[in-house]
């Protein structure tokens, strides 16, 4: 659910925003990683653990 809930905050930023994303799915990087590339945003750091944080910016 954390790529659904990310997308729609993603709809409202804008060019060089960034947002933090928090998770506790054991997914969740493979999956922002590859939403990533598909919606035009970079992930700018991620931190492992058992909560994962993720920022995002849009290109």
């Amino acid at each position: 659910m954390p790529i659904v809930k990310l997308s729609q905050v993603a709809k409202g930023m804008l060019s060089g925003e960034t947002a933090r994303i928090e998770s506790t799915d054991a997914a969740f990087r493979s999956d922002l990683e590859a939403w990533a590339r598909r919606m035009g945003f970079v992930v700018r750091e991620f931190t492992e653990g058992a909560t994962k944080i993720a920022v995002i910016e849009k290109g």
